[in-house]
């Protein structure tokens, strides 16, 4: 006997444990039948062609493995859509999801078109759009994401709306 059939046995084996003992009696019967053997082969071919991690389910890549497959394919690419991400997380730039949103819609990036509960999950999907597009069409996307309104815009809102002498000057 392979050392590799031997192993498969002992493992099975302590699957079988788990059941009670005249299940083994009655297994240790059926072994030494010529209908059984044939059985047992066939079921055994049959394991041995199927693809067996097709009932496990394979976690999506997240955003440092899609970055990471990027470096070392495109370094220039990876850097572009690395100072993105960084960009995209500032909360001082996008301070909500919708803000986020809004912005990453007038890239002309494709994102699904569902409602996005955290600031990673849409920047993932931005990550996983972008890494299939050419580097020249990302940098082009991402040169047309508008930012947030900055503090001198709202400074120059706020001053229409409430008089001078209620604003506050910082320094």
């Amino acid at each position: 006997m392979t050392e590799g059939a031997a192993k498969l046995l002992r493992e099975l084996a302590l699957l079988l444990r788990r059941h009670p003992p005249h299940d083994f009696v009655e297994l240790a019967r059926l072994i030494g039948s010529p209908e059984f053997v044939i059985s047992l082969t066939k079921i055994l071919a049959e394991l041995a062609t199927t693809d067996r991690k097709a009932g496990i389910r394979r976690r999506d890549p997240s955003r440092a493995d899609i970055l990471e497959e990027i470096r070392a394919v495109d370094p220039t690419k990876h850097a572009l859509l690395r100072d993105a991400q960084e960009r995209l997380f500032d909360k001082h730039a996008y301070p909500s999801l919708r803000d986020l949103a809004n912005a990453l819609e007038s890239s002309g990036i494709p994102l699904p078109k569902k409602p996005f509960r955290k600031r990673q999950d849409i920047v993932l999907s931005f990550i996983r759009a972008a890494s299939t597009m050419d580097t020249k069409d990302i940098a082009h996307a991402l040169s047309k994401i508008a930012s947030s309104k900055t503090k001198s815009e709202l400074s120059n809102w706020s001053s229409m709306i409430v008089p001078k002498k209620h604003v506050r000057e910082d320094g």
